[in-house]
């Protein structure tokens, strides 16, 4: 089995890559760190049956110029830069496991709920720059915060809120009334709602959808204008599901408290205005970066590839 690791931040990986080689010696690794798109990833992909993938995007036209490939392990979760249709078209299977980076994700978003409230970041930019000023915070305790999208990393959110005892509302395509029936019977205040209802009520908003036609741009102006003047946006699923030139007009109106993001719609951004906005914080795309989920997500990703190859070597 011919095997090309186009991911550069798996093949920077050591760890994974050391792992990789025992089951794969002679598997081609993208070791130079740099994002292979277009031509440049049709290209080290050329001969490979198999392939692990990252971020790249991997589009019809070039599932089309490689003709060989035939299973894609997805290092990482979301399947929003791979054409599944034309997958499918192809017979080239896919794997890949949501859930490995849930924790990580789950922990930067309470880390940006302290953040915001305390004024963390802002404080220790001020005092660096010479400026001694204590300016007043909140405590995250017992602030309501609205979850949209309760998969893995919405749930494992609520999950570390308990301690905080944060009321919780929580909106999804798909009917989660069970799980927040189970979480009632443990004392857990915590409702099922519709997005108006919670764009309202929340205190913290808490994006953790995939992105689809339906997420695309649901954050917009008319959301954005429900959102309680106190109130705090976050952002770790994808950039697009924010309409991010509307969020950008509303912070620098004041109208809501601020925003939190580790997505955006470019990236690195090109934004000056959004960048120097003193009510928004904003990460590297960091929310799964955590060891931990790195190697579970690399190593799930190597198993994927061994499994694969016993069912060719059966096949034979």
């Amino acid at each position: 089995m011919e095997l090309a690791v186009s991911s550069p931040s798996f093949s920077q990986n050591a760890l994974l890559v050391e792992e990789l080689k025992k089951s794969f010696p002679n598997a081609s690794i993208n070791s130079d760190g740099n994002s292979l798109i277009g031509e440049k990833l049709v290209q080290f992909l050329q001969g490979a049956d198999a392939a692990l993938i990252g971020r790249e995007p991997i589009t019809a036209e070039i599932i089309q110029l490689l003709p060989r490939l035939r299973f894609i392990a997805k290092y990482g979760v979301g399947l929003d830069n791979i054409d599944q249709e034309s997958l499918n078209l192809h017979q080239i299977e896919i794997s890949v496991q949501d859930g490995l980076n849930k924790g990580s994700v789950a922990e930067l978003i309470l880390c940006f709920m302290i953040n915001l409230t305390r004024n963390v970041s802002f404080s220790s930019t001020q005092v660096k720059k010479g400026i001694w000023k204590r300016p007043k915070g909140l405590e995250l305790s017992g602030k309501k915060v609205g979850v949209i999208g309760c998969g893995n990393i919405g749930r494992e959110l609520i999950r570390l809120l308990e301690p905080f005892r944060c009321p919780v509302l929580v909106v999804d395509m798909l009917d989660k009334e069970q799980f927040v029936q189970e979480e009632r019977s443990k004392g857990r205040s915590i409702l099922q709602t519709d997005l108006k209802t919670l764009l309202e009520s929340s205190d913290f908003i808490s994006l953790n959808v995939s992105l689809n036609p339906h997420s695309q741009g649901m954050i917009d102006e008319k959301a954005l204008s429900r959102m309680k003047k106190t109130a705090y946006l976050i952002n770790t699923s994808r950039g697009k599901v924010i309409d991010q030139e509307a969020l950008k007009k509303c912070l620098q109106k004041n109208q809501i408290a601020g925003a939190a993001l580790d997505v955006l719609w470019e990236e690195p951004p090109n934004d000056p205005e959004l960048l120097m906005l003193p009510n928004i914080m904003i990460t590297p795309h960091i929310g799964g970066n955590s060891l931990e989920a790195i190697l579970r997500m690399g190593r799930y990703s190597i198993q994927t590839l061994r499994e694969y190859r016993k069912r060719l070597t059966r096949g034979k």
